[in-house]
């Protein structure tokens, strides 16, 4: 945990937008490159994102040609592609009434209205595509093009994905094996959608890239874990590679150590290997993950050729054993390997992976509050520790500095929640006390 000084006093200066937060989260369109693209956190703190990273006041934006569209800042040049979305629009309620489009490289169906499939969901399906590409041939060896043209389907809103699928924002997404990667996009909680298809996109693309694709549970599940530490930001368009998702970390060094104490086994086979669907549990989805994470980055990745031949070699092996395929593939005894695992696991430092800052108590400001999510500060996005030190240090020591919170909140009972953004002035004096996590936990427990 770290410990920032700030401000004496901290008063809330307006949530953004519409009172329990129903905004849609910051993909603002700028021109990236002569193509239509992203934006930014919405109206936050009367600043406008005009490409950049360049934050003007709404007045100078429209100087520069952009215009206020449902709640987004948005170039002039679109308002003819705006005014035939709007077309397009009509009718367009529910997922029975969904359209079909085409990204680049993957085929969507939606019932979300067109200016949101344009400009929010196509890019970042994009870039997503673009990271899997880089990710599995650098991390795991896999190459080829099979996996483009995939189909996703996006229930737009939280009542079209309940009343049609059954489900709650609990279970955001799935995919089913040669099928589609289902998906909830709730313009409440946008980051939702992003973290449900890093993992479930991770299936389907690699299922499509593997011929006949039969992987043990594990090593399926495990690779789709290692997609969950990324981060995508709205404004930049591009995806952080992060690698290590907090909670998989958290998860298997708390079974490991348990472990440890109690002088159970700590072999793989006992621990996670065996299990089947249905009994396979967010423990052993993070011990798969820790597994196949120590197997590709021991030694500062030096061994990842070894993991490019286990994988393939791994696809369709059946009742064969992982160390007898292991054995084949790399010509080494995966039992001597392994022995390097859990050291390596329990020496990963929470501190030291990169996350966003989640504010966990303060002291002096009401107006923050423990769980809220740090995203700007004077008008700079903060999505890791590094962008916090340069905007922070940086910062004009003399003048009140202002922070954009994203907050959480149960507006209607139980897992049903809204987003508000909250925009706080502060000053040399109060304390907040930061901690890390990969994404906004889904549930009402704060971050320790």
């Amino acid at each position: 945990m770290c410990f920032f000084v700030l401000a004496p006093y901290a008063y809330l200066v307006g949530l953004m937008m519409k009172e329990y937060g129903r905004v849609w989260f910051g993909l603002v369109g700028v021109l990236l490159t002569g193509s239509m693209a992203l934006a930014q956190h919405g109206s936050h703190a009367n600043r406008v994102h005009v490409g950049k990273g360049k934050w003007v006041t709404p007045a100078e934006a429209v100087a520069k040609g952009y215009m206020l569209y449902r709640e987004r800042w948005l170039p002039g040049s679109l308002k003819k592609k705006l005014k035939a979305w709007e077309r397009a629009d009509k009718g367009v309620e529910t997922f029975a009434d969904a359209y079909h489009v085409k990204a680049k490289h993957y085929r969507i169906k939606t019932n979300a209205p067109n200016h949101v499939t344009e400009l929010e969901i196509k890019p970042f399906l994009d870039e997503l595509y673009r990271t899997y590409v880089e990710v599995f041939r650098e991390d795991f060896g896999l190459k080829g093009k099979a996996a483009n043209k995939n189909h996703i389907f996006v229930y737009y809103g939280y009542e079209s994905w309940r009343k049609e699928q059954k489900k709650t924002r609990g279970n955001p997404g799935f995919y089913q094996v040669r099928g589609p990667l289902v998906v909830l996009y709730d313009p409440a909680d946008v980051d939702s959608f992003y973290k449900t298809c890093f993992h479930e996109g991770a299936h389907q693309f690699f299922t499509a890239m593997l011929p006949g694709a039969s992987l043990p549970l594990w090593l399926d599940e495990a690779l789709a874990c290692y997609f969950e530490g990324f981060t995508y930001s709205p404004s930049t368009g591009r995806i952080t590679k992060q690698i290590v998702p907090r909670q998989r970390l958290r998860s298997a060094q708390s079974a490991l150590r348990e472990a440890q104490q109690q002088g159970s086994s700590l072999a793989p086979q006992d621990m996670f290997m065996q299990f089947k669907q249905g009994v396979f549990n967010a423990t052993h989805y993070g011990l798969a993950w820790s597994y196949l994470y120590f197997l590709v980055h021991r030694d500062d990745g030096k061994h990842k050729k070894d993991v490019f031949r286990f994988i393939k070699e791994m696809n369709g092996s059946g009742a064969k054993s992982v160390y007898e395929v292991f054995k084949k593939a790399t010509g080494k005894d995966l039992h001597e390997v392994e022995k390097g695992w859990v050291p390596f696991i329990l020496g990963i430092k929470d501190t030291d992976v990169t996350r966003h800052l989640i504010l966990t108590a303060s002291n002096g400001s009401e107006d923050v509050q423990p769980g809220d999510q740090l995203v700007m500060i004077n008008g700079y996005d903060i999505d890791n520790p590094e962008a916090f030190d340069k905007h922070w240090g940086g910062r004009d020591r003399k003048q009140p500095h202002k922070l954009l919170l994203r907050r959480k909140v149960d507006d209607r009972g139980g897992m049903d929640f809204g987003l508000r953004w909250v925009t706080v002035d502060v000053a040399i004096g109060s304390k907040l006390e930061l901690d890390h996590s990969s994404s906004m936990p889904y549930t009402k427990t704060v971050v320790q």
